[in-house]
């Protein structure tokens, strides 16, 4: 796997997820913790799945070991800005779906993509 530029490197099992999540949001203090409770969840299980894939890689066709990678980016926008990027990523992504993608070529293969998008903590502290 290769890594992008400026990139970062237990066994809970979640059901695929077919769309976005969304975020930790909800209404009052017990929303709130329960919607922090299930993106940590979310969270490590996308960790699992990357995890799970490194140790397998070799098995990998090589096609697929070329494009597969890792990035992740600090970027400085206002909170409107970040709205409007991940409306456009989502938009983006969603064709793409494999539970609602329609008529997929034939050697399309299931793919993980996450998405997170968060102020860092040394904003908040």
């Amino acid at each position: 796997m290769r890594q992008g530029a400026g990139g970062d490197a237990g066994q809970l099992q979640l059901p695929p997820a077919a769309a976005g999540q969304g975020g930790p949001g909800g209404q009052g203090r017990g929303g709130q913790r329960a919607g922090a409770a299930l993106a940590n969840a979310e969270i490590e299980e996308h960790a699992r799945l990357a995890r799970q894939y490194l140790r397998l890689e070799q098995r990998a066709p090589k096609e697929w070991r070329d494009v597969a990678g890792v990035s992740s980016y600090s970027l400085r926008l206002t909170a409107d800005e970040l709205a409007g990027l991940v409306k456009a990523l989502d938009a983006a992504i969603r064709p793409y779906i494999g539970l609602t993608r329609a008529d997929p070529p034939e050697d399309a293969q299931p793919v993980h993509l996450d998405l997170k998008a968060f102020l860092r903590p040394e904003a908040l502290t």
